[in-house]
């Protein structure tokens, strides 16, 4: 009976436990190989990566710096202007009719197309900057709510284990009761035991249950999804490139950039002017 002590340190529950069972609904819709069963914290994080939209607004922003880069490719600041002046003159014997035309177009002379190409090359570099951060942000919630499935798993089962073990010894108490060997006493004791560990095990399932569907959450899989594998140690990343601090260097240079061009309208445009009459 060395067994109670232990068994007697938990929270409660009143059913017997099975710890490797899932309810399966008969309607459930085929599943979507790779995310529906998920072996490996790598593919936990291929999924969330594939299926979360934040990936999807990130790459977004990189395609409209893209497109601000094209716009700063434009040669000329701004579009031509052109003046047209009709006069008609009457007289008693004749009538003459002079057409005068203004041709205007500004030229940038300070160098702004350049700088302004350079802001929209280090924008877009930010941007691939937070892909990059994003796609590892994903996969890092991704890895660790893998691991939280794993872990509370295994601890259902474990305490599953122990809910039989005590209900083992429920039985026993209660043929060596009925046998005159041991007192009433035993037999509550072990039975308070067995529902000791039946609430841990409850407490665990629950746990479980919603470490699943916090994982279903960010692999976008609507019905739940089932976990198998095994904890064990990553691998350290704190040697490689951090895209977090490539984006900021890169939101640096875009800033000094900008503020040069800004600097730089202070210089006056020339106009050029062609007039025909």
């Amino acid at each position: 009976m060395h067994l109670i002590p232990l068994l007697l340190g938990g929270s409660l529950a009143l059913s017997p436990p099975q710890p490797n069972a899932t309810s399966t609904p008969t309607d459930r819709p085929p599943e979507t190989p790779g995310c529906r069963r998920l072996d490996t914290p790598g593919a936990a994080a291929r999924c969330a990566i594939d299926r979360g939209p934040a990936l999807a607004i990130a790459e977004a922003d990189v395609d409209i710096a893209r497109a601000h880069r094209d716009g700063a490719k434009v040669l000329l600041p701004s579009n031509p202007t052109l003046d047209l002046l009709v006069a008609r003159r009457r007289g008693p014997s004749d009538r003459d009719v002079n057409v005068y035309g203004t041709l205007r177009q500004e030229v940038e002379i300070a160098g702004q197309r350049r700088l302004r190409m350079r802001v929209a090359d280090a924008e877009i570099d930010a941007g691939r900057a937070d892909v990059a951060a994003v796609r590892r942000t994903i996969a890092a919630e991704a890895m660790l709510a893998y691991y939280d499935v794993v872990a509370a798993q295994r601890l259902e089962a474990e305490i599953g284990k122990v809910v039989e073990v005590a209900r083992a010894l429920e039985t026993l108490a209660r043929e060596r009761v009925d046998a005159g060997a041991a007192a009433g006493l035993e037999l509550e004791l072990t039975r308070a035991a067995r529902v000791v560990a039946a609430r841990r095990w409850l407490d665990a399932r629950r746990r479980a249950a919603l470490a699943r569907a916090a994982l279903a959450s960010l692999v976008a899989v609507d019905d739940g999804v089932e976990v198998g594998g095994e904890l064990r140690p990553l691998e350290s990343t704190a040697t490689r490139p951090r895209p977090e601090l490539e984006g900021s260097a890169a939101r640096i240079r875009a800033w000094e950039r900008r503020t040069a061009g800004i600097r730089r309208d202070r210089a006056p445009e020339a106009s050029f002017v062609a007039t025909g009459q």
